[in-house]
């Protein structure tokens, strides 16, 4: 064989190497929150152990960033791993540091997507307000009525135009479109309108719609989106609840199909984030950074409405 038909066959190797790596040690970093009442003994911060379970249960690990995290150390850790998960929560949106985190995590992310960096963000429920939030500015959020209720989603019709359902087996379709098995919890929104009128242009722009509900007094809100061109995805509602929230007073749904839906959620962001190959330094650095540092508290027993909590 010729030198020439040599050397193309190396490139063909080697750019079929770099477009199917996978990383099967995928990384990801999730925000915590600011503790309050008798929750603040234990610590500054805290992440609900329902997004740690979460994401470990379609192989990842995760990386809390603490609430009080410098500028500096969120920029270091977006370098070290393959993705970020907003939680929901309870804190503020506009000014603290869930938003602060959240608003270099978003701008590192697409800037490193121009530059051909894969690195996704997932926002759930107080995280897709607060990408909402980040992108379309302080008016893009409606008062709403959807705690504690479970719902079928209402999916566009190119739904399958999207990262997220294109590849979804017509099962988990029809469990999402028929069955109540998404669990909402809150009391604020984007509705229908606000999202397409002139406050809602940015998100528009940046984000394809691919589900709305309604909540109990009617209004229509967005309930699922993902990135146009970014991977950046959100869900109104509570995918992992299905799974890990037991406490006996909220209406979250348990059957197979449900714990199926939350499953394809997790591996499917937990799958996007394999797409991704940054590094720690070094294993040690690695070890130290990975939330099994940290014991969770049973906080179900003091009332949360979280079974346990990881406290920093």
């Amino acid at each position: 064989m010729s030198s020439a038909k040599l050397s193309i066959l190396s490139l063909l190797c080697l750019y079929a190497t770099i477009t199917a790596a996978i990383n099967n040690r995928p990384i990801i970093g999730v925000a915590a929150q600011a503790t309050w009442g008798h929750s603040a003994a234990h610590g500054k911060s805290y992440i609900a152990a329902d997004y740690v379970k979460f994401i470990e249960a379609a192989g990842g690990r995760v990386v809390p960033i603490p609430n009080n995290a410098t500028d500096e150390y969120v920029t270091k850790m977006f370098h070290y791993i393959n993705g970020f998960l907003l939680p929901g929560g309870a804190t503020s949106v506009y000014r603290s540091g869930y938003e602060r985190t959240a608003k270099i995590m978003l701008n590192l992310a697409m800037q490193a997507y121009e530059n051909g960096d894969y690195f996704p963000i997932w926002g759930t429920c107080l995280g897709f307000e607060q990408l909402a939030v980040l992108v379309a500015g302080n008016h893009a959020l409606t008062n709403c009525s959807a705690w504690d209720v479970s719902l079928p989603l209402e999916l566009n019709q190119d739904f399958r135009d999207s990262r997220m359902f294109h590849k979804a087996p017509e099962e988990i379709i029809n469990i999402l479109k028929s069955q109540s098995v998404t669990a909402n919890y809150h009391h604020e929104c984007v509705s229908w309108k606000n999202w397409f009128s002139s406050n809602g242009e940015h998100l528009q722009n940046m984000f394809k719609v691919l589900s709305s509900n309604s909540d109990v007094k009617g209004l229509k809100f967005i309930s699922t989106i993902e990135g146009k061109t970014h991977p950046i995805f959100a869900t109104q509602w509570h995918p992992e609840k299905n799974m890990f929230a037991w406490r006996p007073n909220l209406h979250v749904a348990h059957s197979e199909d449900a714990i199926k839906i939350s499953q394809y959620m997790a591996n499917f962001f937990v799958g996007e984030a394999r797409k991704n190959m940054h590094h720690f330094p070094s294993r040690e650095a690695e070890m130290h950074a990975l939330i099994y540092n940290f014991n969770p508290v049973y906080s179900g027993l003091q009332g949360s409405e979280f079974e346990q909590k990881y406290y920093f």
